[in-house]
């Protein structure tokens, strides 16, 4: 409340608009733990929006903070393309704290920045797969149902052959083959 007072007399300080956004990532961090994603996702949206507007050099790196925590949000409600999205504009948002940073004297600061994007681009690297899982699970499951879209022939047509067998003790292709014919040659006979 106080910060949210003072913003209405000095609505363009740096330091008024940060404490704000800070105080919406915290709410937000306590959302997400509660379960309440939606409204955690509110929040650190208001934040960065709060912080869009702050011009110093800090501005990045608080960008990049509340970016990663909305990505992790959009990972946990299975919003992976916005989840990815997010985590990619946390590490354009590093990226551009690194750019800022001149001199000797940051070199230590570069060097902790540029240490966080491996784990960010990691996380964005499974929200990526984790699309690409979401697809083929809902391919599975219309092939299963007998509802794919991509033929008008139903998976009904011929039966499933159980190959858990052969999974399960790696058996060559060959082989599998050979065992067939040889089945269905005593099936003849």
């Amino acid at each position: 409340m106080i910060y949210s007072k003072m913003s209405e007399t000095n609505p363009n300080d740096a330091f008024i608009i940060t404490r704000l956004a800070d105080i919406d990532v915290m709410l937000a961090d306590i959302c997400n733990e509660n379960g309440d994603h939606e409204n955690a996702l509110s929040r650190v949206l208001k934040a960065i929006e709060l912080q869009e507007t702050i011009s110093e050099q800090q501005r990045y790196r608080l960008l990049a903070e509340s970016y990663y925590k909305l990505g992790l949000i959009y990972e946990l409600i299975a919003k992976f393309s916005e989840a990815v999205e997010s985590f990619n504009k946390a590490i354009d948002a590093i990226n551009q704290a690194i750019q800022q940073l001149n001199g000797d004297d940051k070199e230590d600061e570069r060097k902790e920045l540029q240490s966080l994007l491996p784990s960010i681009e990691l996380k964005r690297d499974e929200a990526q797969a984790s699309i690409a899982d979401r697809h083929l699970i809902a391919q599975a499951r219309k092939i299963l149902l007998g509802t794919n879209n991509t033929t008008d022939n139903k998976t009904t047509e011929a039966p499933a052959k159980d190959i858990t067998l052969n999974i399960r003790h790696k058996r060559p292709a060959t082989e599998i083959e050979n065992d067939d014919e040889a089945i269905k040659k005593a099936k003849n006979e």
